[in-house]
C-alpha cells in the first residue's frame, strides 16, 4: 500500500491548526474592538457628566456666593436697623426684598443669641425659638464671624425639608452673639437638577458634606436625609479619594443598581465654608451598554456562523482531499499491477523462446 506522501495526517493537523489560529486571532481583535468601543463610551459619557456637574456646581458657587454676601449686608446693617423705631418693619421689607431677589432662598431670619427670631421674611416665624437646632448649636459651639456656616438637611417648623446657611452675629468683645440664616428653597434647586437632566435614566443630586442626602433628581419617597456615607458606596469612594471631582463606576446607594458617576465637591476656598456640598449626576449603565451589548451579541453571533462554516468547509474539503488521494492511490496501485502483468508477460515469451 502506497503510504500517503500529499496530505498526511500531520498535514490535516496542520490545517486545522492554522484555522484555530485564525480564529483565535479574529477573537481576540473583535474582542478587543468591542473593549475599546465600551471603554469609549465610558469616557465620552464621563465627559459629559463632567461638564453638567461643572453646570451644578457653578451654580450652587454663584447661589451660596450670593447668599453669603446677602447674609453680610444684613448683619451689618443691623445695628443701624435697631437704632430705628421702625426696627422690625425695615428689617422685615429689607429681608423681603432679598429673599424676592434670590430665588434659591426660602427663608431669612435673624436670630439672637438665645436662639429666639427676631425679624424674618415669614412674620409666622418671628418669636419663634430655635436654639436646639443643630444649625444654631453648631455655631454657638463654634463660633467663628467670616465662616459661612451650612446645615446638614432637616425638616423645618413649616414642613419644609431644606438646608439652612448661616452667618454669625458677633456680641458684646466679638463672642456669640446670634446668627443670620437663610434657607435654601428646595424647589428652585430641584429646577436646576432637573435641567442637566438629558437623559431618562440619569440622576443628579445635591449632598451635604457629611453624607446626607439634600436633592435628588428624580425625586422619589423617603430619599431626602438618606445617609449616603456607607462603606463601598459612591459618595464614600469620592470623599475618601480627597479630589475634587471623580468619575466612578459603582452601586448605587440608593436606586440600587450599577451606575457611572460623576462626583464634584463645591467648597470654594472664598466662601469659607465649615461644611462643602457635594453635587452628582450618574448614568445607569444598563441603558448606557444597551446598544453596546446588541452589538456584542451580534457579533458573537456572527462570529459563531462564521467559525462554523470556515470549520464545515474545512471538513469537506479534507474529505474531498483524501478521496482525491484514494483515487490517486488506486490508480498507482493499478499501474503496479500492470506493470508486474506486463513484466510477467515478458518473463513468459522469453522463456518460449
Amino acid at each position: 500500500m502506497l503510504s500517503l506522501d500529499l496530505i498526511t495526517r500531520r498535514a490535516l493537523a496542520t490545517q486545522w491548526a492554522i484555522l484555530c489560529a485564525a480564529w483565535l486571532l479574529i477573537a481576540a481583535g473583535v474582542a478587543y474592538s468591542l473593549w475599546e468601543d465600551r471603554r469609549q463610551i465610558s469616557v465620552t459619557e464621563g465627559d459629559r457628566l463632567r461638564a453638567q456637574s461643572q453646570v451644578m456646581a457653578n451654580t450652587l458657587e454663584r447661589e451660596l456666593a450670593a447668599i453669603g454676601r446677602a447674609l453680610d449686608d444684613v448683619r451689618d446693617d443691623m445695628s443701624a436697623w435697631q437704632k430705628s423705631p421702625e426696627y422690625g418693619a425695615m428689617a422685615t421689607r429689607r429681608l423681603n426684598s432679598l429673599s424676592r431677589a434670590m430665588p434659591s432662598v426660602r427663608t431669612i431670619a435673624v436670630m439672637d443669641e438665645l436662639g429666639n427670631v427676631l425679624v424674618a421674611n415669614r412674620p409666622e416665624l418671628v418669636g419663634s425659638n430655635f436654639a436646639q437646632r443643630d444649625y444654631f448649636r453648631a455655631v454657638q459651639r463654634n463660633p467663628r464671624a467670616q465662616t459661612l456656616f451650612v446645615s446638614e438637611p432637616f425638616t423645618t417648623a413649616l414642613g419644609a425639608q431644606v438646608i439652612t446657611v448661616s452667618r454669625m452675629t458677633a456680641g458684646a468683645e466679638g463672642r456669640f452673639g446670634g446668627l443670620v440664616t437663610a434657607t435654601l428653597d428646595p424647589v428652585a434647586l430641584s429646577f436646576m437638577l432637573e435641567s442637566v437632566r438629558y437623559a431618562d435614566d440619569m440622576s443628579a443630586g445635591i449632598v451635604h458634606g457629611s453624607g446626607k442626602l439634600f436633592l435628588y433628581s428624580p425625586p422619589a419617597p423617603d430619599q431626602f436625609g438618606q445617609d449616603l456615607n456607607q462603606p463601598g458606596s459612591i459618595f464614600s469612594r469620592h470623599a475618601q479619594s480627597g479630589a475634587q471631582v471623580s468619575t466612578l463606576i459603582g452601586s448605587s446607594h440608593l436606586l440600587k443598581d450599577a451606575r457611572l458617576a460623576v462626583v464634584r465637591t463645591v467648597n470654594p476656598s472664598a466662601l469659607r465654608l465649615d461644611q462643602p456640598l457635594v453635587v452628582a449626576v450618574t448614568r445607569s449603565l444598563a441603558s448606557l451598554l444597551t446598544a453596546w451589548r446588541r452589538d456584542v451579541l451580534e457579533h458573537a453571533l456572527m462570529f459563531s456562523a462564521f467559525v462554523v462554516l470556515t470549520g464545515v468547509g474545512l471538513a469537506l474539503l479534507q474529505r474531498r482531499q483524501r478521496r482525491h488521494v484514494r483515487q490517486w492511490r488506486a490508480i498507482e496501485a493499478d499501474k503496479h499491477k500492470a506493470v508486474q502483468r506486463l513484466a510477467k508477460s515478458l518473463q513468459a515469451e522469453r522463456l518460449h523462446v
